[in-house]
This record gives structure tokens, C-alpha cells and sequence, in this order.
């Protein structure tokens, strides 16, 4: 059975090459053979010495492909965009690039180090005890967290696989480590919409069939006040009716909460926008001590909305700061205006007491609040929500406990009516 040449060995490939060349050369001298005597002695001669000549040809060509394979892999490794690593039983034998962009090390300090300095807990060193199994049957799988130079930390997937020699000796792993914060932001927020969407339909429904008999006991009440009635009876139809209006406060916040908004017909200049909301909470804001710095951006874009539903969303979202700051030996908030080509960007920074990672996953779910019973019914960022993404934008919550909090929101510009 012939074996392709592919599957050769270049060693004898190259053997048998050069007895093909000797063979050749043998039997030209031997056609030869009639001319002359002396000419087929020196075609004799001569065949050993070009047969190796033509050997070290096709040797400086192996070796010359070889090395562009090696260039080829380098190159590879140098301009994939997420870390990866050569390990053996020693440590980092190699780290490419992107790993020294995404841990903020330099090659040669990766090259230093055990992988496992880079990993937050111990998933990965009892992961690599699994992979060492892996010798024969492919690659592993897990998440970890990983830790950068300055103890910054993020979500990876992680994937490990053998690395095997030429002889089936097992010579270390290859890693490959995948930063995966922005899909889990994006799971977080697709989860919050769709949560959203369901209790949008629930709400809008059980609303209208609460509304309506609040608006007859409303009426009612106020039918009663003016008849005459005792001092007790007026001033227990006044709470039916002062009740019953709180109620219907209350159903209009699940109704904005559950329906989409409806897109304003005029652009909004939301600079315009946030320096009114900042005038209507004048007096609240300088009672309670707060600093406002206004850093709003001039050549930013209009957008395309309802001002008025926009400055409710400012209203709860500067309102929660303010009562955030409330007793804090720093009390100041910077609202941010920027933007890039097709997108407004609205920034509020504030100084408060901040809130925990279970804090900050529940903050626009409705009803959800931290404010003493009496003073909030947790539907402020619910709506605020509802109504930003009405508009087409996003609203996300940064915070530190004990440092402060940073709200950003991002809105469709309208890119033919500039300022």
C-alpha cells in the first residue's frame, strides 16, 4: 500500500529523493556510456556529490516552511483579541498580548507567574486537577474570577485544553479566558425586561379594574363633603376622599409603569430639561445641604420624547440621591450631560450612603424600596424605567456602599436637529 507524502517523515522523504537524483544520474551516465569513457566516470562522479547538493536543498526548504509555520502561529496567537496562555508544570511558559492588556501585568511578569495568582479562589486550581485528565479527551469548560493588577476583578469563561507532543507526551495546557462582564450585563438587563413586559401586562389589567371604583368612592367622598355633616363625620369622609385619591395616585404610577410612552412629536433639548427639574428642587435640594454641579454639554443633540415624562424620571432619580445624601458629611451631585454620534448620555453622580450588590439588583423592581413605609411606594424607578426604554434608551445604576451612586442614562439622539 503506497503512503501519501504527506505522511512521510521529511527525513526520508528527503533519503529517498536523493536516491532517486543518484539513480537518475547513473543511468544518464550510463546512456553516456557510447560517447565516452571519461564522460560517464564524471557523470559517476559527480551524481553522490549533486544528490547531496539537492539534499540540503530540500532541507534549507523544510526548514524554511517550517519557520513560516512557526511565524504563522505566533502571529496567530499576538493578534487574537482575548488572553491566551501556554502553561506547563512550572507556570506561564507564554501569555499573548490581549493577556497583558486584560491584567494589566506585562508579558514578561505574566511569564513570572503561576495562573493561578490570577484567579479569585480556588475554581481554577481544582478545575486544572480536572483537566489533567483531559490528556486524551479534549477541553474544559468552567467560570471563574479573575483578578487583575490593580484587584479589579471580572466574570471570565474559562477554557482548558491539553497540550500533546509529537510522541503523545503530555507537555502543559492551553488556555484560553474570554471576559465575559458585558453578556452578564446583558443577561441581567434582558432578564429585567422581560420581568418588566410580564408585570407591565399583569399591572395594566388589575389597574383598570382598581381604578374605576376608586374614581366612584372619590366622587362620592366629595359629594358628602358638601352636605352638612358633624365635625367627625366631615373629617372621616375627608380621609375616605384623601385616601381614596392617594390610591389613585398610586394606579397612575402602575399605569405609566405598564404602558409604553408615547413618543413626543417635537424634539427635547434635555439640558433645557435638566436645569428646570434642578429649578423645581431648589428649595429641597438647598435645605438638605446638597451641592449641585452642572457639567451639561452644550453641542449635545436634541431628543425625540416627552419632556414632561423625562423630568419625572429626573425627579425620582435626583430625589433618591438627595435622600440618599441625607446625614452624609458630603453632600454633593453632579448631573452630566455628553454624548457621541447617535447617543445623549445623562449622568448623575451623588455622595450617599450607597447600596449593596442585592440593593442595587432590586432597585427597578416595583414596589421595591429602602425609604421608611410613608415615604416612597417604590414605584419611582419602576416607571423611571419604563419610561426611558419607552424612548428607546437604557437606564443602569452603578454604586459603592458607603461611597455614593452613579445613575446613567442613554437616549436615541435626533441627529438632524443639532443644537
Amino acid at each position: 500500500m503506497s503512503v501519501p507524502p504527506s505522511v512521510v517523515p521529511p527525513a526520508l522523504r528527503r533519503d529517498a529523493h536523493t536516491d532517486r537524483v543518484r539513480a537518475l544520474l547513473t543511468q544518464l551516465a550510463q546512456d553516456l556510456a557510447d560517447s565516452a569513457l571519461t564522460n560517464r566516470a564524471l557523470f559517476e562522479r559527480l551524481s553522490a556529490s549533486l544528490a547531496l547538493a539537492l539534499d540540503a536543498l530540500l532541507l534549507d526548504e523544510d526548514e524554511r516552511v517550517a519557520r513560516e509555520r512557526e511565524h504563522l502561529l505566533a502571529t496567530a496567537l499576538t493578534t487574537i483579541d482575548h488572553p491566551i496562555f501556554i502553561l506547563d508544570r512550572m507556570g506561564v511558559r507564554y501569555a499573548n498580548p490581549a493577556a497583558a492588556r486584560e491584567y494589566e501585568w506585562s508579558q514578561g511578569e505574566l511569564m513570572e507567574m503561576r495562573f493561578e495568582q490570577l484567579v479569585a479562589g480556588q475554581g481554577f486550581r481544582e478545575g486544572m486537577h480536572e483537566a489533567d485528565g483531559l490528556r486524551e479527551s479534549g477541553v474544559r469548560l468552567s467560570h471563574d474570577l479573575h483578578r487583575r493588577r490593580d484587584g479589579g476583578e471580572f466574570p471570565a469563561a474559562v477554557t482548558i485544553s491539553p497540550l500533546i507532543g509529537h510522541d503523545r507526551e503530555f507537555l502543559g495546557h492551553v488556555v484560553s479566558v474570554r471576559n465575559i462582564s458585558v453578556d452578564r450585563r446583558l443577561e441581567e438587563q434582558l432578564r429585567q425586561t422581560e420581568k418588566m413586559v410580564a408585570l407591565g401586562e399583569l399591572v395594566d389589567g388589575v389597574a383598570h379594574e382598581i381604578n374605576n371604583p376608586l374614581t366612584g368612592i372619590s366622587a362620592f367622598a366629595q359629594l358628602l363633603l358638601e352636605e352638612e355633616l358633624g365635625d367627625d363625620q366631615r373629617e372621616s369622609v375627608r380621609l375616605i376622599k384623601q385616601e381614596s385619591d392617594r390610591a389613585k395616585a398610586v394606579i397612575k404610577d402602575l399605569l405609566l409603569f405598564a404602558r409604553k410612552a408615547e413618543q413626543g412629536t417635537a424634539p427635547v433639548d434635555i439640558n433645557d430639561v435638566i436645569e428646570q427639574t434642578i429649578r423645581l428642587l431648589a428649595y429641597p435640594l438647598r435645605s438638605a445641604g446638597v451641592q449641585v454641579d452642572l457639567q451639561l454639554d452644550a453641542t449635545a443633540p436634541r431628543i425625540r420624547g416627552d419632556s414632561q415624562k423625562l423630568q419625572q424620571v429626573l425627579l425620582n432619580v435626583i430625589g433618591n440621591a438627595e435622600h440618599a445624601m441625607r446625614g452624609r458629611d458630603e453632600r454633593r451631585l453632579i448631573v452630566r450631560t455628553t454624548h457621541t454620534d447617535d447617543r445623549v448620555v445623562i449622568t448623575t453622580v451623588d455622595t450617599g450612603i450607597g447600596m449593596t450588590a442585592d440593593v442595587r439588583r432590586r432597585i427597578f423592581d416595583p414596589f421595591y424600596t429602602t425609604k421608611p413605609d410613608g415615604l416612597a411606594t417604590g414605584l419611582g424607578l419602576s416607571v423611571s424605567y419604563g419610561i426611558i426604554h419607552a424612548h428607546g434608551g437604557t437606564i443602569d445604576v452603578a454604586s459603592e456602599l458607603d461611597v455614593g451612586s452613579t445613575v446613567t442614562m442613554v437616549l436615541p439622539a435626533v441627529l438632524s436637529d443639532r443644537l
